[in-house]
């Protein structure tokens, strides 16, 4: 299948799931509006008896305190401070009685005034405004509920995108430690030189190279924007892999920075990520019946997207080598060295493998093998196999040459 047929392809899935994911973002704003508007009416509703019954507290805790006041101003006169604890001496509790005793001298600093005089102003605060709102202006408490309601959705949104923009430099760290990153590695002015020359092929901003001392070969790329993004590639990738398939690799990294491909599948995870926060925040089973379609559907939408986009940065790292087959190869080489690895391998990397050119290797379950496989690998994974992918290279390579031959016969 040709390069353009295979974005048309992706366009077509993005399309559809970008349709599922708005409509679950909206259904995920509607459940969110009515729950914080409702407990906000409640809230508002309550002013009045809340407020009333902070200011009875307050009168409460400010008549016993002018009270122990008085006693301790009183005695003051009658007893020198101290004495107790003088006499207390030879049974070993002095300083207990001398602390106790302090307290009781100083009633104001057991019970600041100050405090007891904040909590009485708020309440008081609290039920002039709410009487100026709804009694004088007639503001309805359920309109006020609304308000508050829709502030709350539009502020927690708006912290969410802002910490999933931050999770990119979040990812990068991950990446860094997982795959051993150290500084200044010798082999990175010659990989920043190759990465260089395939980025202008691709007509991409160059990104930035690192490399880590692991011996798993694997490559990743993190990054929302070309310009800022880097590619993280172990030495163990370096030594597997020859000069042709070490630069099908890169170019196959380089095509998802090309696509924005962290960008998209993040825009088009936001509604799972969202449906996590309000079953966190409404834990409750009718919420759970409305919430967890929403969840499922982003996950899977991203896993048919995520794993077709594989086959589109695969198809543009043979157009820019002109060599598929190269490619292939590296894939083979990869996913075999990988499968033939201890699982210890791989545990430190579990939070990144998605964002590797070939997953993992599975991990057999004791039970329910077959079943896990197919969600975890079949429905939500972000990978096609590695097999499928080979095969299609393989193809394109056969295509190629078979092109090439009646060319030179012509």
């Amino acid at each position: 299948m040709s390069l353009v047929n295979l974005r048309t392809g992706l366009w077509i899935r993005m399309g559809v799931a970008s349709l599922l994911g708005l409509v679950g973002v909206l259904v995920l704003f509607v459940v969110e509006i009515v729950l914080a508007s409702l407990i906000s009416f409640a809230f508002v509703e309550g002013v009045p008896e809340m407020a009333g019954m902070v200011l009875v507290l307050v009168l409460v805790a400010s008549g016993f305190l002018l009270g122990w006041w008085l006693t301790a101003t009183v005695l003051a006169r009658l007893v020198s401070p101290g004495a107790l604890s003088e006499r207390l001496a030879h049974d070993g509790v002095s300083d207990a009685a001398a602390g106790l005793g302090g307290l009781f001298w100083n009633p104001t600093q057991v019970v600041p005034p100050k405090y007891l005089g904040l909590a009485g102003g708020g309440a008081l605060s609290f039920i002039l405004l709410y009487t100026l709102i709804v009694d004088v202006l007639e503001i309805s408490a359920a309109y006020i509920g609304v308000v508050v309601g829709l502030g709350f959705v539009g502020w927690q949104t708006y912290r969410l995108v802002e910490t999933e923009l931050r999770q990119d430099g979040a990812v990068r760290s991950d990446l860094e430690e997982a795959y051993g990153v150290i500084e200044d590695d010798e082999r990175e002015p010659e990989l920043r030189a190759r990465v260089r020359r395939l980025a202008r092929q691709a007509d991409v901003p160059t990104p930035e190279v690192r490399v880590g001392t692991t011996r798993t070969p694997q490559a990743a790329t993190v990054g929302y924007r070309a310009e800022q993004s880097v590619i993280v590639v172990s030495r163990g990738l370096l030594e597997t892999l020859d000069d042709h398939e070490l630069d099908a690799v890169l170019a196959h990294e380089l095509a998802h920075l090309s696509n924005r491909d962290a960008a998209v599948l993040t825009g088009l995870l936001f509604p799972a990520t969202k449906a996590s926060m309000v079953l966190t925040r409404f834990n409750h089973p009718i919420i759970l019946v409305v919430v967890a379609p929403v969840y499922v559907s982003s996950r899977v939408s991203v896993a048919i997207v995520a794993r077709y986009r594989e086959y589109v940065a695969d198809a543009a790292a043979a157009s820019v080598t002109g060599n598929p087959a190269a490619l292939a190869s590296a894939l083979e080489k990869l996913d075999g060295d990988r499968s033939r690895r201890p699982d210890t391998d791989m545990r430190a990397e579990r939070s990144t493998a998605a964002f590797g050119i070939v997953p993992p290797p599975w991990q057999e379950k004791r039970y329910f093998d077959g079943a896990a496989r197919f969600v975890v690998r079949g429905v939500l994974g972000t990978h096609p196999s590695t097999d499928s992918r080979i095969e299609r290279l393989r193809n394109a390579a056969d295509a190629t040459e078979s092109r090439t031959v009646t060319a030179e016969q012509q």
